[in-house]
């Protein structure tokens, strides 16, 4: 007799426990985000009552508001859910992963003739052709500059160089215009063309 109560509970405490559920289940858009560098977006859900934001599964202080700013810095990689309350009931979103753009530094291919003399400045001869060519992928808000100078009009990502000075560039990669960012390490080039 005292197995038939134990199964008894055993089938009854299931379906009992799913009265408990909330009628609810909050979610957060945007799904999976991709940040830019230094860049922020704003994780949103439902209106309810009350909300508790958690990142990597702890409870983020103060972070009790119905949206939340996420910063790519500080929380790319991390997974952020949200406990909301209505009505006396709390319910857990699912996991939604804050990542961030990672980007190689932008780098310049020389072309064209090959430069009589590589030392501190390439020097050609004068009606050789040079071209500076910006790796791929950095496609906004290019600027090559000489001396300092933006050239008018020097917008694209292949510049032909024709006269002598000191060339460097700027751009942004096409996933984010905001994003901009010089060549590493040797920033500028001294052209000098002799006759």
């Amino acid at each position: 007799m005292h197995d038939r109560y134990i199964l008894t509970l055993a089938l009854v405490l299931p379906s009992i426990s799913g009265f408990a559920q909330c009628t609810f289940t909050p979610t957060i858009s945007p799904a999976n985000p991709i940040l830019c560098p230094d860049a922020t977006d704003t994780l949103t859900t439902q209106v309810y009552g009350a909300y508790q934001w958690y990142k990597d599964g702890s409870a983020i202080p103060g972070a009790t508001a119905q949206t939340l700013v996420v910063e790519q810095s500080a929380d790319a990689g991390s997974t952020f859910t949200v406990s909301a309350t209505l009505d006396g009931c709390t319910e857990m979103s699912a996991p939604v992963l804050v990542d961030g753009w990672v980007f190689l530094l932008p780098y310049v291919i020389h072309g064209g003739d090959a430069p009589i003399n590589q030392g501190p400045e390439l020097q050609f001869c004068e009606g050789d052709t040079l071209t500076l060519t910006l790796s791929p992928g950095y496609t906004e808000n290019i600027v090559w500059t000489n001396n300092g100078n933006p050239i008018p009009g020097a917008t694209a990502p292949v510049l032909t160089v024709t006269t002598d000075g000191n060339y460097s560039v700027t751009a942004a990669p096409g996933e984010c215009p905001n994003s901009i960012m010089g060549v590493n390490g040797q920033n500028e080039w001294s052209i000098l063309r002799k006759a």
